[in-house]
């Protein structure tokens, strides 16, 4: 028989629950190389979390050490996790049990000569076995009933999702707004209209496990709708819709697949009835149109989304080409209006009104030198007026 005495004391990590001890044995689980299963017996008020032909080093016991350190493709990358979560349900009152390998840890509150107080030991006998258990015992109805509505599917529970190359976008309305890393919550928002269950290798979270940055969310939403290339219709109720999932989609601040905007510029095509030789624009976009429409007698077909006249638009050569055109005249338009109004409310117009009205009683020199803080005076634009100005 071993025994490891651990320097966590009982209130160690106060502010955590059953729920948080709950999500770091499960993440220890998902993390692990063996194959992971979960059963929850609400008749006897068991968790029992299993890893498959595998064990954990007794060397982990150690606070800061890890057997995950530096793989990109976990969640957990700190080390204490399962140590926390065996302290919290201690201190929560449930039994804990741990079958190690060969090995049966059991865990437990003990006085420390060495601390002065009680901290958390870890005594080891020999057992016949090869997998890693967790079981923990004492949870009323109520507890594993909130836990099941916790975390995604951990006791087998069906849902409804669309699959993608980043994880699952949850359709159903209860998942609305929630965000889970393969199962696990870490964030809420009922400004999303659909639910999201990201895969690890691709979300960065805080150690806490709890938060993700929003920009990010944002991005990875998007990334998952453009991965629907056979549900189109899904990718238009994302777009239309009024949530956040779709806003880095209608900004266009996502790269696309090329497979995507064929595909989907077909869709549109038709959701628009747009033909080959059609002008495509977004009807928000009432000077462009405007301009369009003295361009080009071909029929102008408005859509209500700038992000769709763009994708419309790369396969539309002629609408491409004609837009293009009308962009760069409507630009050089505007700044040469920009440039007169700088010039119209400039120092500049004042002294150049006074130079031209006294130039002649000015010697050559006195001309040169006004001349040359005239320079250091010009308004921005001035080099599209200047030749107008001076004329």
């Amino acid at each position: 028989m071993k025994k490891y005495e651990l320097s966590l004391s009982r209130n160690y990590v106060s502010s955590w629950g059953i729920e948080e001890a709950i999500r770091e044995l499960l993440q220890n689980a998902k993390d692990s190389d063996g194959e992971e299963q979960i059963d929850i017996d609400k008749q006897n008020g068991i968790i029992t979390i299993t890893n498959k032909n595998t064990s954990i080093p007794s060397s982990t016991l150690l606070l800061g050490n890890t057997s995950k350190k530096d793989d990109l493709d976990k969640i957990g990358q700190f080390g204490e996790g399962y140590k926390l979560a065996i302290l919290v349900l201690l201190r929560e009152g449930k039994d804990v049990s741990i079958q190690n390998g060969n090995k049966l840890w059991e865990p437990s509150f003990e006085y420390s000569d060495n601390f002065d107080c009680e901290v958390l030991c870890i005594t080891e006998t020999d057992s016949n076995g090869n997998d890693l258990v967790f079981e923990i015992s004492g949870f009323s109805g109520c507890e594993l009933t909130d836990l099941e509505n916790e975390f995604l599917g951990i006791n087998g529970q069906a849902y409804n999702s669309i699959h993608t190359s980043y994880g699952e976008i949850l359709t159903d309305s209860q998942f609305k707004g929630k965000v889970f890393v393969e199962g696990l919550p870490v964030y809420e928002d009922d400004n999303f209209d659909y639910g999201y269950n990201f895969d690890a290798r691709y979300v960065t979270l805080d150690r806490d496990r709890k938060s993700i940055n929003i920009y990010e969310l944002k991005r990875l939403t998007a990334l998952s709708v453009a991965c629907c290339v056979d549900n189109f219709a899904f990718v238009d109720e994302v777009i239309d819709g009024t949530g956040r999932d779709g806003e880095y989609l209608k900004d266009s601040n996502v790269e696309f697949d090329d497979e995507f905007k064929e595909k989907y510029a077909e869709h549109l095509k038709e959701r628009f009835d747009i033909k080959e030789d059609d002008i495509v624009v977004n009807d928000k976009s009432s000077d462009l149109i405007e301009y369009v429409s003295r361009e080009t007698d071909k029929e102008i077909k408005t859509v209500p989304k700038k992000i769709y006249a763009d994708i419309l638009n790369e396969t539309l050569s002629y609408s491409s080409s004609i837009i293009e055109k009308v962009k760069e005249d409507k630009d050089n338009r505007d700044a040469l209006k920009d440039a007169w109004y700088e010039y119209d409310y400039s120092d500049y117009k004042t002294f150049k009104e006074w130079f031209d009205k006294y130039k002649s009683q000015l010697s050559d020199e006195a001309q040169t030198e006004f001349m040359e803080t005239m320079d250091l005076l010009e308004p921005t634009g001035f080099n599209l007026i200047r030749d107008e100005v001076w004329k």
